[in-house]
């Protein structure tokens, strides 16, 4: 098991921060099964009486080679016969079980779903004593669960109906929780939702690394995934399930665990990566450039003087991309989402701004090298082309190459 941690730092190496065989047998003349014929069965009795015994040996030693080839390909082939990988530890996946299907079939489909080989299926339905014991309905299963607790669970049965619940990556606490409130119908409302997530201090005993939350809101760890929840699942149950996979997942990435990070003295806690992450997955929706962009990130809180100046915070708060004039200044009517404002305040924002990615989080714990300060992107959603600079004039040029000015 890892052991959480309360405070995480770090800060990029390279930020000025961190600077501080085969032969053929003779056959006779004669026809076949004639006088003088030495072919029966279609052998050469006499080649075979010539045969040498260093001949003989190779071909003792040949043919068991090729009997413990086959023995090793026929256990592989029963031991994964679909050779499908092991699912992800975490990953939810849905298994139907239809009315009829036999326990081979049902073996089939966990197999090929990764969840275990035939012969651990075989072993687990056996130890149950349930080869007609298993019961038709949909069934969500995790990486991670073994043979037993998975037949189990079909000998059990579903006792209730479920609801599939989608959180997109990057999403809102806001829009988390009007996608929970649509999926159950309104039975419980988005407002219900987003004050049941008001407090991550009500849940830190369980999940130690919300400790560094504070009492501010889950925003940021309401993990991005598809869920099956119980069409009586309480908001309390549908926030736990989703701390769940936000621990699972990041756990799997070792993205939890210090040991795997160069960390120093810098003063962020895990709060504070994950407030940078969520700015990061809504900069840019590219894998490959989140690396810089949090690196860039990194540059300006390790260099006195700078600020992020991102306009993600912003639209935080303002709900749509903002002007020049919206971003370096407070709109009427916006003023208590001053300190979200990262072009006025240095430093990061008081929440993360978004559930992030896990790609975004590891951009943050492990940003590319790189010297530098400024990045501007352009283009289609879908087709845009980020480009970096070190300084204001290579940035400035970046930005008419993209049409942005």
């Amino acid at each position: 098991m890892y052991q959480p941690h309360d405070r995480y730092t770090y800060a990029p190496r390279n930020s000025r921060m961190a600077q501080s065989r085969r032969g053929r047998a003779r056959m006779s003349d004669a026809p076949y099964g004639q006088p003088g014929s030495n072919m029966r069965y279609g052998y050469d009795t006499v080649a075979a009486r010539k045969l040498s015994m260093p001949v003989i040996i190779a071909i003792v030693a040949i043919s068991a080679v090729v009997v413990v080839g086959l023995v090793v390909g026929i256990s592989a082939l029963l031991n994964n016969p679909s050779n499908q990988e092991a699912i992800e530890v975490g990953k939810e996946v849905v298994i139907t079980i239809d009315e009829g299907e036999s326990a081979s079939q049902i073996g089939q489909k966990l197999v090929k779903a990764g969840f275990m080989t035939m012969p651990q299926f075989s072993q687990a339905l056996n130890a149950a004593d349930a080869a007609t014991k298993l019961k038709p309905g949909t069934y969500v299963f995790v990486g991670g669960m073994t043979p037993d607790e998975i037949i189990r669970i079909m000998v059990e049965g579903m006792k209730k109906e479920q609801l599939v619940l989608m959180i997109p990556e990057g999403s809102k606490l806001e829009t988390v929780a009007a996608i929970v409130s649509n999926v159950t119908n309104g039975r419980i409302s988005a407002q219900a939702f987003i004050d049941a997530c008001g407090n991550a201090s009500v849940y830190a005993s369980r999940f130690s690394w919300l400790r560094s939350a504070g009492s501010n809101s889950l925003e940021g760890f309401l993990y991005p995934e598809t869920y099956f929840i119980d069409e009586d699942s309480t908001a309390d149950d549908i926030i736990r399930k989703l701390l769940d996979q936000f621990e699972r997942t990041m756990f799997t990435a070792q993205l939890l665990d210090t040991n795997v990070v160069g960390y120093d003295s810098t003063g962020y806690t895990y709060y504070d990566l994950i407030k940078l992450a969520s700015i990061v997955e809504k900069e840019v929706a590219n894998d490959t450039d989140r690396g810089k962009v949090a690196s860039v990130f990194w540059n300006r809180l390790s260099t006195r003087g700078w600020k992020l100046e991102s306009c993600a915070t912003v639209v935080y708060y303002l709900g749509h991309q903002p002007t020049d004039a919206e971003a370096r200044t407070m709109p009427a009517g916006y003023e208590e989402y001053r300190p979200y404002n990262t072009y006025i305040n240095a430093g990061l924002p008081p929440t993360p701004i978004c559930s992030p990615s896990v790609s975004s989080i590891r951009a943050v714990l492990h940003p590319d090298k790189g010297n530098y300060f400024y990045f501007c992107s352009g283009g289609e959603d879908g087709n845009r082309t980020t480009l970096f600079a070190e300084t204001l004039d290579q940035h400035t040029a970046n930005q008419r190459t993209l049409g942005i000015l």
